[in-house]
């Protein structure tokens, strides 16, 4: 088992880039012993570590998990329409020429860190999709850390006494503190419904609720939203991370209207970097997950997709006015100017940035290092990134550096709905 675990820790040093290189510093590196990839063409996956048989070609866009590696082989657990979930093996070679490395966490409804809550009750109708409509919101009232813990799941602690939720006790007469410390601390299910969440006790299956003199209590019906908001851009250490257009989850999904007339192009893997430029920047700024399918289907619906070529600009500043509302940011205009992108940044903003051929995100700037940390949502060798965020030198956004590959030709800029704390403007 140490030889499997060391072995694994190894493959992730070794393949956390594929060969084109690390031409920058990572925004972020990925402590696992697993490495989610996906399969740029057909892959011959074989029955043992010797080549012995191949068992089956797994299709293009094949999702694939390495789990461990011997010599030349690498094992790896993949999905069979037929048989579910099966285990391979696959060449060095043909990992490195025909695979795609991505952070295959799961996707949380909002990352870690300090959000601002407020709350409100709904009329109750009969229909879940109409409680938003319904919503009386209140004046923000908690100040709560969320820390994910797995399966939709969080533990929640208060941002200033660093105290932790406990768990609901139905019995009204048994003596239950509300907070306390972390190794007594219940986890609790967030989900969204709308610009709106709501949180559940995984054990009583109770919803977290107050009182209209603020006091915090568990009720068996869900007649209550949170509406939660981030105090500061979503780029700490503990949640920045870059979504991916070739994730195996919506790699092959059609981007475009009516019937795919190209199958395996026209899809998110190929022309969803103005959509995922998108994703990454509200995730940066709010901590909230947004909707991949939903902002596609208001590109194609609205006519910002442009298909077999791309996502039209326009897309932006329409995003922000009819979703802005929901995941809580707005749009703040835009510019060619890497001086006002500086300014920008450090005021808290994230950006979209066009590229040549290709949309990225933007989300800070190191004043000590005088570098760009920017999201590509589909890496290449020719721009020299990776899958996990990269720093990035003034000089390149201006066009000198990787053949003019990341030359900045027009930044489009969010914000929050609240000015950014004093002390996390400093990077």
């Amino acid at each position: 088992m140490y030889k499997k675990y060391v072995a694994a820790i190894m493959l992730f040093l070794l393949l956390l880039l594929p060969a084109n290189a690390q031409a920058y510093k990572h925004g972020y590196t990925r402590k696992t012993d697993e490495i989610y990839a996906i399969a740029r063409t057909e892959l011959a996956i074989y029955t043992d570590d010797v080549g012995s048989e191949i068992a089956c070609y797994a299709p293009q866009y094949t999702g694939i998990c390495v789990i461990n590696r011997y010599g030349e082989w690498y094992e790896i657990e993949y999905k069979s329409k037929k048989y579910g979930t099966q285990v391979g093996w696959i060449t060095k070679g043909d990992f490195y020429s025909d695979c795609l490395i991505y952070d295959g966490r799961e996707k949380q409804a909002i990352a870690d860190g300090d959000y601002e809550l407020s709350y409100g009750l709904t009329v109750c109708p009969a229909e879940k999709d109409q409680w938003t409509e319904h919503l009386v919101a209140r004046e923000a009232t908690l100040s709560l850390h969320f820390t994910y813990v797995g399966d939709g799941n969080y533990i929640i602690s208060h941002s200033d006494s660093q105290e932790y939720i406990q768990g609901d006790v139905e019995k009204k007469d048994k003596q239950h503190a509300f907070w306390g410390p972390k190794k007594t601390a219940r986890a609790f299910q967030v989900e969204r419904n709308g610009a709106f969440f709501f949180i559940q006790d995984t054990i009583s299956k109770r919803y977290l609720v107050m009182s209209n003199t603020g006091v915090i209590y568990y009720d068996k019906v869900c007649s209550s939203f949170w509406k939660i908001k981030r105090y500061n851009r979503a780029i700490t250490e503990e949640s920045l991370r870059v979504f991916v257009q070739y994730d195996a989850e919506w790699a092959n999904h059609y981007y475009g209207p009516g019937k795919n007339p190209e199958p395996y192009q026209n899809v998110f893997c190929t022309s969803g970097c103005g959509i995922f430029s998108i994703v990454n920047a509200i995730h940066s700024l709010t901590g909230i997950y947004p909707n991949p399918y939903e902002l596609a289907n208001y590109a194609v619906k609205e006519e910002y997709r442009i298909l077999d070529s791309g996502t039209d600009t326009r897309i932006f500043k329409a995003v922000a006015k009819d979703f802005g509302w929901k995941y809580g940011f707005s749009y703040d205009g835009s510019s060619g100017d890497i001086e006002k992108l500086i300014k920008k940044l450090n005021q808290g903003d994230v950006a979209m940035v066009h590229v040549p051929g290709h949309y990225m995100a933007v989300v800070a700037y190191n004043q000590k290092t005088k570098q760009f940390l920017m999201l590509d949502s589909h890496y290449l060798p020719k721009r020299g990134t990776n899958a996990y965020g990269d720093w990035v030198p003034k000089k390149v956004l201006n066009g000198d550096g990787q053949d003019g590959n990341l030359e900045g030709h027009e930044f489009f800029f969010y914000k929050t709905e609240r000015p950014v704390r004093e002390e996390n403007k400093k990077e």
